[in-house]
């Protein structure tokens, strides 16, 4: 297949993708119908189509950069789509297991990926508990199958002449591991305290024994549900369209991002998704309309900040480099995006602001979500810390020492108890971690360098928005240390992140 002949074909694939998925979601379709994609555009993922992309990049002139930077995204792109269709069978198997696993709560079958919810809004310690054991039992019954899934993709990975599947991941998303791996125990040493310290008064608040809290309690962690009397679903949108309002963007005049509240949407849908159907002219920002609450507000900034990111694609750029729009999962450029809108919830002022709460209300909310994300970025440190370990050591996926460094990882980072039985449906389940650590490491360097440069309040700057959508224009064309070198962040700083949350912790 010709290179121009893929990108079309790919796109339409993406188009159809995101299709089946808001049908699903929006409850039109009973069930998410990826099968007949699976056929459909089955030539895109061959060892063929592999072959002919890597002569195509072969052959092209150094000094054509954008054309070589494109065909490389497509060359990932089928590179990690092989993988997948090699596992296909398999993952096909683990879907039939999972499905029959579900968790019955109320009389109400619940898919194994909608229990954690379910968990986190129960109030009742025992419950929590009750809750947790039963849907453990439930993932353990198909982990042959996710142990089986990751040995097929390492066999595919390796056909394509990579020793794992991690490595295709890592070589997919441009990282640099040695960086961050010295940078996850640079991240964890220098926030242990200020951590520790805020677990410490959140457990003291809800009665909760610091020395046993369990991934039950964990999944209440981000809740935040004394918070939500700040955040009502009526003010939402509201919200939304001044803080856009603010730098210059006006979201009624954006006909191509569609702001959807599902009523009834599917039981699989994750309270807010964006679906960029096709960018930029078609992208989706969803919602359930009964949702209300802090992390509705949270989600639903950090959609949007992925939402923007398509919707102000460079319209040539798509029509001729689909693949720089969406590219492979494993560069989650657009993460980067959505933790930068996110992250304006760490900010007292921007609370007070848009919120219309007291100063010393808006401290005390930026704190707990500064202290939410300071947990998530340990866990994302320890989930990084496994996959190198996995790596290094090359175990059976059904390793006891890897189950081991699991818990020992995740303990130590979280302070929650983190039950080896989660580790094959986290990685199956997860994007890579290194991935979103860089997401949120671009976020932050972007906070600063808007600081910088347009002031503490630089979120009401049309100057800041200005330079926003310059960013968003250029798409998925350059990685997220690229784009920051552009524009003149520097480099990509761990211990920047680091103080970035302390400061958020301390002053709000």
């Amino acid at each position: 297949m010709k290179p121009g002949d893929y990108r079309r074909e790919y796109a339409a694939y993406h188009m159809a993708f995101e299709r089946a998925r808001f049908d699903y979601f929006s409850g039109a379709a009973d069930e998410l119908r990826l099968a007949p994609l699976a056929d459909r555009y089955a030539d895109l993922w061959t060892r063929e189509a592999v072959a002919a992309l890597e002569r195509a990049d072969d052959e092209t002139p150094a000094q054509f950069e954008t054309e070589r930077a494109a065909l490389r995204e497509l060359l990932r792109a089928a590179r990690l789509g092989y993988a997948e269709a090699r596992a296909g069978d398999t993952a096909r198997e683990l879907g039939f297991c999972e499905a029959a696993a579900a968790v019955e709560d109320n009389s109400v079958r619940v898919p194994l990926d909608g229990v954690p919810e379910i968990i986190a809004r129960e109030a009742e310690f025992e419950r929590r508990r009750e809750l947790l054991a039963r849907w453990l039992d439930s993932l353990r019954a198909c982990d042959d199958l996710r142990a089986a899934k990751l040995e097929a993709l390492d066999d595919a990975a390796r056909v394509l002449g990579f020793e794992r599947h991690s490595l295709l991941l890592a070589e997919s998303a441009e990282e640099d591991e040695d960086n961050l791996t010295a940078a996850v125990e640079v991240f964890l040493r220098q926030t242990e305290q200020a951590y520790q310290t805020g677990l410490a008064a959140w457990a003291t608040r809800l009665q909760l024994d610091l020395r046993r809290l369990t991934y039950a309690d964990e999944l209440l962690f981000p809740r935040l549900e004394h918070l939500d009397r700040f955040f009502p679903a009526r003010d939402l949108l509201a919200t939304y369209r001044d803080a856009l309002a603010g730098l210059g963007v006006r979201v009624e005049r954006q006909p191509n991002l569609q702001i959807v509240a599902l009523a009834s949407p599917s039981v699989s849908f994750p309270a807010v998704a964006c679906l960029p159907l096709s960018p930029p002219e078609d992208v989706r920002l969803l919602y359930r309309a009964q949702d209300d609450g802090a992390l509705l507000y949270r989600d639903f900034f950090h959609e949007a900040g992925r939402a923007q990111h398509f919707a102000w694609a460079s319209v040539s750029l798509a029509a001729r480099y689909p693949e720089l729009i969406r590219p492979p999962v494993a560069r989650l450029t657009g993460e980067g995006h959505a933790f930068l809108f996110s992250y304006l919830l760490l900010d007292a002022k921007w609370i007070g602001e848009y919120r219309g709460v007291r100063e010393v209300e808006a401290r005390d909310i930026a704190r707990a979500f500064a202290l939410v994300e300071l947990h998530n970025v340990r866990r994302c440190c320890a989930a990084l810390r496994y996959e190198r370990q996995s790596a290094r050591t090359m175990n059976d996926p059904r390793s006891e020492v890897l189950s081991e460094f699991y818990e020992t990882a995740h303990r130590e980072a979280t302070g929650f108890e983190h039950p080896a039985a989660l580790r094959l449906f986290e990685i199956n389940a997860s994007a890579p971690a290194a991935a979103q650590l860089r997401a949120r490491l671009f976020a932050a360097a972007a906070h600063e360098h808007f600081r910088t440069c347009y002031g503490r309040r630089w979120w009401a700057s049309r100057a800041a928005g200005d330079e926003l959508i310059d960013m968003w224009n250029t798409a998925s064309r350059h990685t997220l240390e690229e784009l920051a070198a552009l524009i003149g962040f520097g480099a990509l700083d761990i211990e920047l992140l680091a103080e970035s949350l302390l400061r958020a912790l301390r002053e709000g």
